[in-house]
């Protein structure tokens, strides 16, 4: 594209356009005055935006117990409630008095008001209204029947077994030398006076007791209130003789908020286009510019709107700039991940701290969460304001994690494997050895078996888990101050977690299935001589506290050889 003359406008906007991107550039392998103003040219843009208000009634519902009646209630009138009910949505949908306020705020606002359509407004309240309805549960007595008495309001006497006379036992001497016997004889229960009932306790002796479900109350009270929100639709529309496709659809992904910072609207029209709906429409009369932009003898081509150069096309220009980091990210990740060692991550972290926008987006990384990780590629693109492709924002973001993951670790998997290497291992033998001594047969016990192992496993894991977390943790937060602050993760020292517990199904599974080879003498037994080979070379006999778990498990039939 050949240079041509320009307006005022045009020129500012060329001349905005091409210094952003030259101080954005700046310091990153290149220096300023690289980026060279190959040209420009200019057209009047005429940018519309109309803004359709839906009137949307919003209700909520609540059910209290008792009394808690609205100012407007209705008593029992469950008919008039829910009419009133449909009334004031309908009111809200199309009665336009309730309007007036909101339609009278946006207006005053002009061209300013277009940045309110980002977001839905409460623009009316109807207030509250009720209405009772009956316990069905005690209906609406507030009390039911006295389930330990059956309503009767008593109970058959617990000292006297509901006879009314309690028997009794004394000695009767019949001789010298405390000879005698004992007599039987019967007296009156004195816990039920001879009326062989007692007033039930839960009930107080009425055969009543308050209602659960009501509280006593014998009625709910529900309570609705309408709301009207003003939910806004945006419509974009664009006029220029330069990039106008590519100028609409960058508008329709870009919040209006933002827009109205580049770009001065006014408001040129607003009516009514349905019952439900308000349209106010917004214009502004710019200036669209195309800049021609020379990098190291490589032409691009952006485009910007506006006084404040909104630019709409954003080329690739950092695809460029950072080729050599790309071309080795490239290679490195051909090779799999885990190619990307410490040492790599150390030189490509100085690389990047010392590339302005590559460290803004490295330090944006390191303060992501977890599941903010599985989609990376947003805060390299964003500190590139969109000089970048997708794909090399994507493949230098997958870097950045990796490396800080090097060198700024949230977890300590070391300290992990530590802690949870010697709880596998007695797993594995263990169900190697329980099987080997006591194999299921059929399918059915196989698979109960397999389920049993896999539960043991995880209660392991639970079991031990806590203490690698909490190692890691101390380990990770060593490690992590080795770089500045603003470069540390945060810490994800259960993130290991699923990992290990996976592995602990697997070592029992694995276990149990070489326990059933020996079983069936596919295998040669092994007999528990593993875990005697340990215990021996250990000298673990000498402990008291290992030698009574031991026994304990030798009780359970695990890691028992034969006799």
């Amino acid at each position: 594209m050949s240079s041509q003359p320009q307006d005022p406008a045009g020129a500012r906007i060329v001349e905005r356009l091409h210094a952003d991107i030259a101080g954005l550039i700046h310091g990153n392998h290149v220096e300023r005055t690289e980026v060279i103003n190959a040209g420009g040219r200019s057209c009047p843009c005429h940018v519309v935006y109309e803004v359709d208000w839906s009137f949307v009634p919003c209700t909520s519902d609540e059910r209290l117990q008792g009394k808690r009646a609205a100012s407007t209630h209705f008593g029992s009138d469950r008919r008039a409630y829910e009419q009133e009910t449909a009334q004031r949505c309908e009111l809200g949908r199309h009665h336009k008095p309730i309007r007036e306020n909101f339609m009278a705020d946006v207006l005053a606002q002009a061209g300013a008001g277009l940045a309110g359509a980002q977001q839905s407004v409460e623009m009316w309240d109807f207030g509250q209204h009720s209405v009772h309805e009956r316990c069905s549960q005690c209906g609406g007595e507030g009390a039911v029947a006295c389930s330990s008495c059956g309503g009767k309001g008593n109970q058959s006497c617990s000292r006297c077994g509901g006879v009314g006379v309690i028997t009794r036992y004394r000695w009767v001497a019949t001789g010298p030398n405390d000879q005698g016997h004992n007599e039987v004889y019967r007296q009156n229960c004195y816990a039920c006076g001879s009326k062989r009932w007692v007033a039930c306790s839960p009930c107080s002796g009425s055969g009543k007791v308050e209602c659960s479900g009501c509280s006593g109350h014998g009625f709910f009270t529900h309570i609705t209130s309408v709301t009207v929100r003003a939910e806004p639709k945006v419509i974009v529309t664009t006029h220029s003789a330069l990039s106008n496709q590519a100028l609409t659809d960058y508008l329709l992904t870009l919040p209006v908020g933002s827009v109205v910072q580049y770009l001065d609207f006014t408001p040129f029209n607003h009516q009514d286009t349905a019952p439900d709906t308000w349209r106010v429409g917004y214009e502004s009369h710019t200036t669209a510019a195309e800049l021609v932009l020379v990098l190291r003898g490589k032409t691009y081509l952006a485009a910007a709107v506006g006084d404040k150069a909104l630019a709409f096309i954003r080329p690739p220009v950092f695809d460029d700039v950072f080729i050599e980091e790309l071309t080795d990210l490239n290679n490195i990740w051909s090779g799999g991940e885990k190619s990307f060692n410490t040492g790599r991550a150390r030189k490509f972290f100085e690389t990047y701290s010392g590339q302005p926008v590559l460290d803004a987006a490295l330090k944006s990384v390191a303060q992501l969460k977890a599941a903010d990780r599985q989609s990376p590629g947003q805060e390299v693109i964003r500190a590139c304001e969109g000089y970048i492709s997708t794909e090399s924002g994507n493949l230098l973001e997958r870097c950045m994690i990796a490396l800080l993951d090097k060198i700024s670790p949230p977890n300590s998997l070391w300290s992990w494997i530590g802690v949870m290497a010697l709880p596998l291992l007695l797993l594995f033998l263990g169900a190697q050895n329980l099987v080997e001594r006591e194999t299921p047969e059929g399918w059915f016990p196989v698979t109960m078996a397999s389920i049993v192992l896999a539960l043991a496993a995880a209660v392991v894991t639970c079991l031990v888990s806590p203490v690698a977390a909490f190692i890691s943790m101390i380990v990770s937060a060593i490690r992590r101050r080795s770089v500045p602050a603003e470069y540390r993760q945060h810490g994800r020292n259960w993130q290991p977690f699923k990992r290990f517990a996976g592995i602990a199904v697997l070592a029992a599974w694995l276990g149990g299935a070489i326990g059933l080879l020996t079983h069936h003498q596919k295998l040669p037994r092994w007999n528990n001589a593993p875990m005697a080979a340990i215990e021996k070379t250990l000298h673990l006999e000498r402990f008291a506290p290992y030698v009574k778990t031991a026994a304990w498990f030798k009780r359970k039939g695990i890691f028992v050889g034969d006799e």
